[in-house]
This record gives structure tokens, sequence and C-alpha cells, in this order.
């Protein structure tokens, strides 16, 4: 069976996502120093509807400390195999930079690799904080020239700004409106994350106080909002995921933590997937959509 176009292309954007928010809000349980020793989680990705609960597929984030106060935020979000007649997937985002004294995960660099059935992508934004730009190049498309425009201070890739979200949310009483600016390839866009309120969840993990968030995006005051996403964290210094939920028009893609650990956690993801180098897919190729 082959999808048609646009559901195609949902269902990617959705684990993509969910790939980048379940991870970037994720406090590990691990240990208490995760700034300093780094993590790695994992996520199962469902598909709701009613009574129906199908798995999609897997999400991880692989994030590494290094030398000089530097970072690398790697989030790598695949297909599971027996949906392979829907989609097949491996899909990666790397952010790399680093914290400077007053703020912290500085982007430098932020690469965006898809592979979606027979569409890829391959796309390079470098933040050059000196002189307050950004440069934002297709290298599928060698021919055009990278687009250069101005950078706000402080303004970071989506994946880092929650990440240092993490790091600075401190007051999460009803109402509390956390704002950030944020570059999307080539848009400048705010990042809003507002506290919903306190509930008690319950999961197939148990049941837990519980900080409900929804992040919405703005393309200025007055533009666009994407806020169909729902995120419950655990109500504690810990903010470690519990659930996220990616509403459609019809049913919603869920996200739940599946494992936790420091960077010697043998990773779920396949093999044609790496943190590095070249992005494959091995097995049978699909009809995909139009790019994003």
């Amino acid at each position: 069976m082959v999808m048609p176009e646009r559901p195609v292309r949902m269902i990617a954007k959705a684990l993509f996502t969910l790939a980048i928010t379940l991870c970037s809000w994720g406090q590990s349980a691990v240990a208490d120093d995760w700034y300093q020793a780094g993590e790695v989680l994992t996520f199962n990705v469902s598909y709701r509807m009613g009574f129906f609960d199908i798995s999609a597929g897997q999400a991880e984030l692989h994030y590494a400390p290094g030398t000089d106060h530097r970072y690398t935020l790697t989030a790598r979000a695949w297909n599971r195999d027996g949906v392979k007649g829907i989609i097949q997937m491996r899909d990666r985002i790397v952010a790399k930079g680093q914290h400077g004294s007053a703020q912290s995960f500085l982007t430098d660099t932020y690469t965006l690799r898809l592979n979606e059935n027979d569409y890829k992508a391959d796309k390079l934004v470098i933040f050059d904080r000196k002189n307050a730009t950004t440069s934002y190049t297709n290298r599928r498309a060698p021919n055009e020239p990278a687009k250069v425009q101005p950078l706000k201070d402080h303004a970071r890739d989506l994946f880092s700004a929650l990440y240092s979200l993490r790091m600075s949310a401190v007051e999460t009483d009803t109402g509390k409106v956390y704002t950030l600016p944020i570059r999307e390839l080539d848009r400048a866009l705010t990042l809003q994350v507002k506290v919903l309120g306190h509930e008690r969840l319950e999961t197939k993990a148990g049941t837990f106080n519980a900080l409900h968030v929804q992040p919405v995006t703005m393309d200025g005051p007055d533009g666009r909002k994407k806020d169909r996403l729902h995120i419950w964290v655990t109500d504690d210094a810990r903010h470690m995921p519990l659930r996220i939920e990616l509403r459609m028009a019809l049913g919603a893609f869920t996200g739940e933590l599946a494992s936790y650990g420091g960077l010697n956690t043998p990773s779920r993801a396949p093999e044609d997937l790496p943190l590095s180098g070249d992005v494959t897919m091995t097995k049978e190729v699909l009809p995909h959509a139009n790019p994003l």
C-alpha cells in the first residue's frame, strides 16, 4: 500500500516533530549532572484515534558535551519496520554550538538531513554571532546562493532553544509563558511555551504529578501560529517527559519515553541512520511527497 502524498508527508513531519520536542524537554533521570555527562533518550511514537493505537516508529536524542564549553545535540527519527508500506524515514538533525557565560545552548551550526521514501533533503544554517547574521544553504541545490539574514540576539534553532529553556525554566505557575526568538531554516520565528496546568497523569510507567505545557511557534506577532503540540513532564526539578501529543484533524501522534541513560547507553537507531556521516535507506524505497 502506498498512501497519497499529503498523508505521507504529515506522518513524516509528525514523527520528526516529536523527535525534536520530546527530546528537548526531557531532563534525564539517570544523573543530576546530565549537563556535564551527556545523555541518550529514546521514545516510542504511535498514532492514536479513538480505540486505535498503532506503533509508528521511534525517536532518539543524543546530547554530548564537548571541550571548551561546546555541545552537540543529535535528534534521529525512524519508522517501525511494520509500517514500511506507508513510509520509510531516516531523519536526523544535528545542532552544534557553545555555552556562553550568560546563555546556554547558543547554536553555531544546524544541519537537517531527511530521507523519507524517495525524498531527500540536506540543509545547513550557520549562525554568525560576531556579525549577527545567519546563512541558510540548501546543499541539494548547489546553484542556489546562500541566503544571509539578520540574527536576533540569542536566537537559536528550535532544538537548542528548547534545551536552553530546560535549563532556565524554573517558574511553573499556571499561565506562565516563556518566549524565545528562534530560527527555522530561513525563517525568523518566535517560540512561546505556556504552562497550561498541573495534573495527575496515568501512564504505563505509573501515575505521576505532571506539568502540562504547550509550545507555540509564531511567524511575527500577528502571523500564523502552530499550536498543535501538548507536552506533559514530571512536575519536579527533572522535568522528565511523560507524554507528548501532536494533535491532527483526525487523531493524534503520541510519544512516550521508552528508555534513558548516559552516553554509553546502546542506541536503538538503525545502522543506516548513524550519529554522523551519510544517512541512507537500505530497504525498499517508496514514492514520496513534495519537499518541505
